[in-house]
């Protein structure tokens, strides 16, 4: 989290918007990556319901999309990103 925070208030201008996204696109990616790890070592009770990741996937693919230059609204229809 440091790493990321560093990164992004380091970041310039026209570099802010992509530092941003490509921190939180691994940020997303990170989440997918336990919750796998959590489901796979029996995560039980309100464990279980923290690590579906079909939410993170969804969130990636967003991120995805805005760093290729997909427009913001288009790229967030139909998402949950904005409660994050």
């Amino acid at each position: 989290m440091a790493a990321m925070h560093n990164a992004v208030t380091a970041a310039r201008s026209s570099n802010l918007s992509q530092t941003y996204l490509r921190k939180m696109l691994a940020h997303h990616e990170g989440a997918v990556a336990i919750s796998d790890d959590a489901r796979q070592n029996g995560v039980s009770g309100a464990g279980k319901a923290l690590a579906e990741k079909a939410e993170q996937l969804q969130q990636s693919k967003t991120v995805r999309a805005m760093l290729a230059g997909e427009l913001m609204h288009r790229a967030m229809a139909g998402t949950n990103f904005a409660r994050h």
